[in-house]
């Protein structure tokens, strides 16, 4: 009898497979790829996997003679109906010979196999997120002017605020002005710049703000009785929306968060970005978020390091884009933590 070597070799593809899931599962680095609320379906999918080998392990002895006597009957010339179970009898059923299209269909489905157990997988940097861009700055809540959206109110200057120093009364030598860009007066219509609201949707605009306002509002209480924010892996994404979106109503208050460093082109040798990627299903749809930070000392920081700050928010305009800033008056360099990544909460 022939031996069906491309039937086992299915088999033995099916229980890589299975195998490649159950090392990620077992290492932990299944994070690294998927977001964890979802590994119950990378287990449940590594099973069946078990299963098809079984299956298709069964299916390659069980045909070998079925396979036999269709090359003779191939070779005599004779349409033998018993030969196949299957209509027409026009297609391939796993044992034709090896040909160019064939390795080139078995070379694809190694390829991950191959990078999965080889390569230890990459954990998403600056240079991702350079591609990708930051998600520093929200959309207008949209309960402002044309005027409003130019002219951004801000709390004074961090620097000169005896209720945002540190509670150690500590003002360090790092503090600086926020850098808020200036309005600019060509963008505005008469109206606008009389004072009127430039806006004929004014009112539709303000019902749509006080809808995302009662989004928020439960969350938007939590921190404003916190005496200070501390972000970590199960608030960043909540928090770190919250703020965005209403970044005047926590101005003034004490934060700390950790992240990598990332710099966009064009920021001052006082500014970077802490920031973390979000998963919402896989690293395929990953996006950054993070903070502007500011102070003397992160010109000294290389891209990707990782660090814990603490600070002050305060408001400042950025990119024609009102944002909240850190400013800093405490850092230090920490190890990326086992899992980098953060995920939305549903």
């Amino acid at each position: 009898m022939k031996f069906q070597f491309q039937q086992t070799l299915k088999a033995l593809i099916l229980l890589a497979f299975a195998g490649l899931l159950f090392k990620l599962h077992y290492s932990g680095e299944i994070a690294k790829y998927i977001n964890v609320k979802y590994s119950i379906w990378s287990q449940i999918a590594s099973v069946m996997f078990v299963f098809l080998f079984f299956i298709q392990l069964e299916r390659s002895w069980s045909h070998r003679q079925r396979a036999h006597d269709h090359a003779h009957a191939e070779a005599d010339g004779v349409d033998d109906p018993h030969v196949c179970d299957h209509a027409g009898c026009d297609h391939d059923h796993g044992f034709s010979g090896w040909s160019l299209k064939t390795a080139a269909a078995y070379a694809v489905i190694a390829f991950p196999l191959i990078t999965g157990f080889l390569l230890p997988p990459k954990i998403l940097d600056a240079s991702v997120a350079a591609k990708k861009g930051t998600l520093l700055a929200q959309p207008k809540t949209g309960n402002e002017s044309a005027a409003d959206h130019q002219k951004t109110t801000l709390p004074e200057p961090l620097s000169d605020r005896t209720d945002a120093m540190p509670p150690n009364g500590n003002t360090g030598s790092n503090r600086t002005e926020l850098n808020v860009k200036e309005p600019n007066p060509d963008t505005l219509t008469d109206n606008a710049a009389g004072g009127e609201a430039a806006d004929p949707s004014g009112t539709e605009a303000e019902e749509r703000a006080g809808t995302w306002e009662d989004m928020y509002s439960e969350e938007i209480e939590k921190l404003t009785d916190l005496p200070s924010i501390d972000l970590n892996d199960q608030n960043f994404v909540s928090y770190t929306d919250t703020i965005h979106f209403f970044p005047e109503k926590f101005a003034g208050k004490r934060i700390k968060i950790s992240g990598f460093v990332y710099k966009e082109p064009g920021m001052s040798e006082e500014q970077l970005v802490v920031a973390r990627f979000i998963i919402t299903h896989c690293v395929a749809d990953a996006g950054v978020i993070g903070f502007l930070a500011k102070w003397n000392e992160a010109g000294r920081l290389q891209k990707d390091t990782w660090i814990e700050i603490q600070g002050t928010l305060g408001v400042t305009t950025y990119d024609d884009a009102e944002m909240p800033v850190i400013q800093v008056d405490g850092w230090k360099k920490i190890q990326a933590p086992k899992d980098p990544y953060v995920y939305p909460v549903y």
